[in-house]
């Protein structure tokens, strides 16, 4: 991106245009979401027509709450960017006025995240992790592809290619996962019981898990917030372009922790893979200690010999 955009003010426009609907992502699509539905969906796992009714629910229920914020968003992109997120942008009405345009242009993106974050959390269920993890490539690789046919023949405001990238690669992160669901029998369509059992669990889940996953994200919007009203160009850029250090470490552990929720739920098949992720401990002679930095050590009785033993406790994949 800084080859195309730089570290200007286009830029920083970017940088706020795509941190918002990437704030409320992360809160109600792969944050919130994952963490209230994953287990509800363990519960019906095995049962495949309840299951296919359950998701039915808390996909017509996701769609329809965040169709409702994207719109919301839309209608008032301009106070809330002017007010809230971008209020060091007041002084640049220029740059006031493209963030608001690119705001409006990429929040939809949030809609096509959200429904891939409720069919990752149903394949999850079912075991199967390799496309819901791939899915980012498709990001990735649509706002690249973009960037380079896009951006040259747009000249002076290449941003639009990655705002075309970004609307592209969200819908094909949504549309991939959709044949590995009807493979299982799960169909996509409208039900509206939403007094089941399982979307009110759901909604019990979901506000605790939306206020666990806002504490980075928070702290995230904040710096940006206050990164706005730096006087020198490009410096919101160059705080963004710090962040994927992070993320390339803490998106990575959440995959890995993901795969274990669902394996020690005992979700269908949990039996043989589910025991290779269970805890493995060892057991050593007390003259004998186990130093492994990867692992977590104790001492205990043996009940059988009524030795002293070392216990260490790694974790495995």
């Amino acid at each position: 991106m800084p080859t195309f955009l730089g570290t200007g003010k286009i830029a920083d426009v970017y940088v706020i245009a795509w941190m918002l609907p990437n704030l409320f992502r992360r809160l109600v699509g792969e944050g919130a979401m994952s963490a209230a539905v994953l287990p509800v969906f363990v519960d019906y796992a095995g049962k495949k027509r309840e299951f296919s009714e359950v998701f039915s629910l808390v996909f017509t229920m996701f769609t329809s709450f965040v169709t409702l914020l994207t719109l919301g968003f839309i209608v008032f992109a301009s106070p809330l960017v002017e007010h809230v997120f971008a209020r060091g942008f007041a002084s640049d009405p220029e740059k006031l006025q493209w963030a608001v345009v690119l705001c409006r242009w990429m929040f939809p993106y949030l809609i096509f995240i959200s429904l891939a974050a409720v069919a990752q959390a149903a394949l999850n269920t079912h075991k199967i992790f390799g496309p819901p993890a791939f899915t980012p490539v498709l990001l990735n690789l649509s706002i690249i592809t973009s960037a380079l046919l896009l951006g040259p023949w747009l000249g002076a405001e290449p941003v639009w290619a990655f705002v075309v990238g970004v609307l592209v690669g969200g819908s094909l992160q949504f549309f991939f996962l959709i044949p590995y669901l009807w493979r299982l029998g799960i169909k996509l369509r409208p039900a509206f019981g939403w007094s089941h059992p399982a979307v009110k669990k759901v909604m019990l889940l979901f506000a605790p898990a939306a206020l666990g996953a806002g504490v980075y994200q928070l702290n995230v919007m904040l710096s940006e917030m206050i990164a706005t009203y730096l006087d020198m160009e490009g410096g919101l850029a160059a705080l963004q372009f710090s962040h994927p250090a992070y993320g390339i470490y803490a998106w990575g552990v959440r995959d890995c922790h993901q795969h274990r929720r669902v394996a020690y739920a005992g979700g269908p098949g949990a039996g043989r893979s589910e025991r290779r992720d269970e805890t493995n401990v060892h057991v050593r002679p007390a003259h004998d200690p186990a130093r492994h930095p990867s692992g977590y050590g104790g001492t205990a009785a043996d009940s059988r010999t009524g030795h002293r033993v070392v216990v260490q406790v790694r974790f495995v994949r």
